[in-house]
């Protein structure tokens, strides 16, 4: 007894389709490796296997494997045809052919399993391609083994000779056959597609075409030498061709090569796509031309003319490129969460990634939005608009507005920089402020510059960078901050700085100058730079910044040690608990607070005034809030930059001018605490800078209990100098103070403070138009709105004059 027909028939090619699909997707039963070949086919059944992928095996095990199983399987085939050919005998030929039927139904069925066998074993298996033999025809290859005839033969097939062979084409040479082939590709790019847009003069070309025998080569984009190979590689790259001479003949794809690549020295991230994707991609393209061809089939058919040319190579384009913008923010998203967890992790101003969204309907295929820099937005929040190149084409001064800022993203409290694609038009980039930006960008070279690098970032295939997207958005931001700042401050109506200061926009930075007055100065001094403020790139914060000769206030600002030997001194050798008391008294304590002060006013103005424009108000009394919040942060920079110039001017310009008149370097802590005058004028509470014009050492003698002790005592003369800060003027006052101490890490004691008058030099000219011979120095970039800062001069060029006064005082 044995198993019906239909169970060994349908048993038998599910095992062998079975095995086929484990060799091509999934994993096998191997014999160990210690196990010779000769017991490799016991060990099948012993159980001592493991599994394993054929892609791990050698070629001798493969060949092994296949062999093992096709004689496994013809075992079962056999038996299949003796079950086959003993019902064949038998009167109920219905039952044989429902049997049949049934049987050659289920093998076509597993035909599709079979197919992607094939194709995986043509992806990963690449040298047993040649050999494969797709078990199309088991029951004929029995016969033919068995009997030695193939009796499956369908009576009413009719049987002719291949027409070719009788045909005038098989007398054609192969270059008679390349030019009529030429000649067919030719006809169709005239008569079809191409030369349809042709004569449509308002649509854009979408391929680069070139013709090469019956290959036309279809590229997009701006070719990049990759490698050492010298050949220019496409962003997009496809080669297509007719393998027919008929009319009506279609575009048949060869190859479809699309190239994604981040910048050197950044990461990819592992975002390549695989073989298997490419693949993928070449059958989507095939999918989108066969369908185009057969929409406008349907349509000329009908009768209906609009739109009834196909335009399979537009199909293909649009394939390939939304293909080609969705890795690209693949790779940017990738980028820009790399940057989240690395460089930008340690900064206060967390920086906020969505991740890639793929939205289905409408021309934007994906969003990547990156928050960054923190804003006041409870009145709403800055307008986001679109950057441009201004020297493309394309540019449009009305361009269509981005997606609204709660679709790109639901981090409040922050600056936004949306990158988009779409697929009609690429990368686009939107940033809070765009629309201000673009307007400095038609008259700021280096605004433009940056524009385009940060556009480039995003936009080339050949060099994906987030951070330099992340950088140049930052530094465009910091920019137009910059320039909303000065213009709260300096022209606002009425203006809220005195007038003796002055805030302007240089080199990408707030330049804070003042005129300083003295003692009995008759003419006007001009403006001099004190200190800059530049905004930091990760956090948005404003960082004051000094000339590089103001070395004592440099080192005041951060309250480093070095900056007062005498303060390092005496806080040594001072008890612990009495230190944080000296350290507090310092004075580069109170420049560092006063310097800090201003910062924080600066960063609260900063996030109140954004980045400038226009604005998404949240009703419409929100203009008017913004307004009043942004005049009361102006009210406290106001009064932390009065008195960050004053410090400025005694500690940069007042130290540098006394140590080049007299030779000495001028130094804090030397004189005792702050000043207080009689006369009402209101000095700054802190330290005076002081140089020692005179020291010597004397001793004193003391009686206790009947005892003479004699103590030496260090006496120092010293010229200091402090400034006074009103709304009218900051003004400079010179003293000469007598001071002594026991020992050097002692506390001084002020013997007397006299007020000297400063004096203007007699028949002393001050030259600050420099030699003539002198290299010219590069032009500052000036405010956007024209006024500018060449009233202003550097630190340097007002030390000269500072210099003589301070020499007519000490009639040195």
């Amino acid at each position: 007894m044995t198993a019906p027909l239909s169970t060994v028939l349908l048993t038998a090619t599910d095992g062998l389709y079975s095995d086929l699909y484990k060799m091509a997707h999934g994993e096998i039963d191997v014999a160990h490796a210690k196990e010779d070949t000769v017991m490799a086919s016991e060990n099948h059944t012993t159980g001592l296997t493991r599994k394993e992928k054929m892609a791990n095996l050698s070629f001798a095990q493969r060949r092994h494997q296949l062999a093992w199983r096709l004689a496994q399987h013809s075992k079962a085939l056999s038996h299949v045809a003796g079950l086959t050919a003993a019902s064949a005998s038998s009167p109920d030929f219905a039952l044989a052919t429902k049997v049949s039927t049934k049987a050659l139904q289920h093998a076509r069925t597993a035909w599709v399993q079979a197919d992607e066998a094939q194709d995986a074993l043509y992806f990963f298996h690449a040298q047993l391609f040649p050999a494969r033999q797709a078990p199309h025809d088991v029951y004929g290859a029995l016969d033919v083994l068995q009997r030695g005839e193939w009796r499956d033969l369908v009576t009413d097939m009719k049987l002719k000779t291949d027409p070719y062979q009788g045909s005038q084409e098989y007398l054609w040479t192969s270059q008679q056959v390349a030019e009529q082939w030429h000649l067919a590709v030719q006809r169709k790019l005239l008569t079809g597609e191409v030369g349809y847009i042709k004569q449509q003069t308002a649509t854009t070309r979408l391929w680069n075409i070139s013709l090469k025998g019956g290959i036309v080569t279809l590229t997009q984009g701006t070719p990049k030498q990759i490698g050492n190979d010298g050949t220019p590689k496409y962003p997009i790259e496809a080669h297509v061709t007719v393998l027919s001479t008929a009319e009506h003949a279609e575009w048949t794809l060869l190859s479809i090569q699309v190239e994604a690549r981040p910048k050197t020295g950044e990461s990819s991230h592992q975002l390549d796509p695989t073989n298997r994707q490419r693949f993928d991609l070449h059958r989507l393209c095939v999918q989108a031309m066969k369908r185009e061809e057969a929409r406008a089939k349907r349509k000329q058919e009908s009768g209906d003319a609009t739109d009834a040319i196909a335009q399979p190579l537009n199909a293909l384009f649009q394939v390939a490129h939304t293909f080609h913008l969705s890795w690209q923010l693949e790779v940017l998203s990738a980028q820009a969460q790399a940057l989240k967890r690395g460089v930008w992790a340690t900064t206060d101003s967390t920086l906020h990634v969505n991740p890639v969204t793929f939205l289905d309907n409408g021309p934007i295929v994906g969003t990547v939005c990156i928050a960054f820099w923190s804003v006041d937005d409870r009145y709403g929040p800055p307008r986001i608009g679109d950057l441009t190149d201004t020297n493309s084409a394309n540019n449009d001064d009305n361009a269509k507005s981005p997606p609204s800022q709660k679709d790109d993203t639901a981090v409040t409290n922050k600056f936004v920089l949306s990158i988009r694609a779409e697929s009609d038009s690429g990368m686009h980039v939107s940033i809070s402020g765009g629309y201000a930006i673009m307007e400095t960008a038609k008259s700021d070279a280096i605004v433009e510059k940056t524009v385009k690098k940060l556009l480039a970032g995003a936009s080339d295939p050949f060099a994906l960078s987030a951070s330099d997207v992340l950088l140049a958005a930052t530094t465009l931001c910091g920019e137009r901050k910059c320039h909303a700042v000065v213009q709260a401050l300096q022209y606002s109506e009425p203006s809220i700085l005195p007038k003796w200061m002055r805030v302007s926009v240089e080199r990408g930075g707030i330049a804070v100058a003042a005129r300083v007055s003295f003692g009995t100065q008759t003419t006007e001094s001009p403006f001099v730079v004190l200190f800059r403020l530049e905004c930091d790139a990760r956090t948005g914060s404003f960082v004051f910044t000094f000339s590089r000769s103001a070395t004592l206030l440099r080192m005041l600002s951060c309250n480093h040690p070095s900056a007062s030997d005498a303060m390092a001194l005496r806080m040594a050798k001072a008890s612990q608990h009495r230190q944080k008391g000296m350290a507090a008294t310092a004075t580069g304590r109170f420049v560092k607070d006063s310097f800090d002060g201003l910062t924080r006013s600066m960063n609260m103005l900063g996030q109140r005034t954004g980045v400038g424009g226009e604005w998404v108000n949240a009703n419409d009394a929100a203009t008017v809030l913004r307004q009043r919040s942004i005049r009361v942060a102006c009210a406290d920079v106001k009064a932390s930059l009065a008195t960050c110039c004053g410090v400025a001017s005694v500690y940069g310009l007042s130290a540098l001018s006394l140590g080049v008149a007299t030779g000495v370097t001028a130094t804090a802590d030397m004189s005792g605490g702050p000043i207080e005058l009689d006369n009402g004028s209101n000095l700054l509470p802190m330290p005076p800078v002081a140089v020692v014009l005179v020291q010597r050492m004397i001793q004193k003698t003391s009686s206790v209990d009947g005892d003479t002790k004699k103590r030496s005592f260090l006496d120092r003369d010293l010229f200091a100098v402090s400034c006074s800060v009103t709304d009218d003027a900051v003004t400079l006052f010179g003293f000469h103070a007598t001071v002594e101490m026991e020992s050097p890490a002692s506390v001084l004691t002020r013997l007397e403070m006299q007020p000297a008058p400063l004096k203007s030099p007699v028949g002393i000219k001050v030259d600050n138009t420099g030699d003539k011979g002198q290299r010219p120095t590069k032009r500052l970039r000036t405010e956007e709105n024209g006024r500018s800062s060449h009233l202003t001069s550097d630190l340097m060029s007002q030390v000269e004059e500072l210099a003589h006064v301070f020499s007519a005082t000490l009639e040195l």
